[in-house]
């Protein structure tokens, strides 16, 4: 749905405003705008997140007035944090309930670092970073592929719920106290072919809207979501629907 929606107002938008193929763009539209509507009142985020982030970067691309769309993207965050806060119906001024609950998605993450801090196991060397290889093979053809780490942790900790990875973590689990070395190192490596992107737009405006969730995932899940997402524009712009001949050109896809 994050490809479809992005391709949709990428593309569509300046046909809808400019009164062109109007009934049908406009089903698409209501379609989306319902879709994140349906969501965000379920109180997710992730998703919506990684959505504006790309077309975020992807309105900074064009001519337009930036200070008023970084005042309106201030807002939607806001919007969101506020979500986070409200979602789970508890009336509480306590800050450190606001501060949680407003950014939980990314703090309580950090709990599998302290985990894997207090309860170290045997150091994988940089397996899970070629997860990402495993991951492009579906169950079925791949049954013995490796779980996700989330999942791992959930049955080594024994929690009541599975919680999304993160860097640090897998940093831990992979190099123990040489993660500090080690991680920055390979985040490094990552914006590094990142910024290689910038002239291919598309892939970069993926890579950039799904920053802001790099630091709730392992490295594997992270590089699999953004080219699942790249991979379905891609395919949409070829065969789904018609050309794509909006704001991002043909070429630079």
């Amino acid at each position: 749905m994050i490809s479809y929606s992005f391709y949709i107002i990428a593309s569509k938008l300046t046909e809808l405003l400019d009164g062109k193929k109007f009934k049908i763009n406009f089903i698409r539209f209501i379609f989306i705008f319902s879709y994140w509507g349906i969501y965000l009142k379920a109180g997710v985020r992730r998703g919506a997140l990684f959505l504006i982030c790309m077309l975020f970067f992807w309105i900074l691309s064009k001519n337009i007035n930036r200070k008023k769309c970084i005042g309106y993207m201030t807002l939607v965050f806001i919007f969101l944090l506020l979500l986070g806060y409200i979602r789970n119906k508890v009336q509480s001024v306590d800050i450190s309930y606001i501060y949680i609950n407003s950014l939980g998605e990314f703090i309580l993450p950090q709990w599998i670092s302290y985990y894997y801090i207090y309860n170290p196991k045997p150091l994988l060397l940089g397996k899970t970073y070629l997860y990402t290889f495993l991951y492009l093979f579906p169950k079925a053809l791949l049954p013995n592929k490796p779980e996700d780490l989330g999942i791992m942790f959930w049955k080594e900790a024994g929690t009541n719920t599975a919680l999304a990875f993160n860097p640090v973590a897998e940093g831990i689990i992979n190099f123990g106290n040489l993660s500090i070395i080690f991680v920055p190192i390979i985040i490094f490596v990552l914006i590094f072919f990142i910024r290689k992107f910038k002239k291919r737009q598309l892939l970069y405006f993926v890579f950039c809207g799904a920053a802001l969730n790099f630091m709730r995932g392992a490295m594997a899940n992270f590089i699999f979501e953004c080219l699942f997402v790249f991979i379905c524009i891609k395919i949409m712009n070829m065969t789904i629907i018609d050309k794509f001949k909006g704001e991002i050109y043909e070429k630079q896809l």
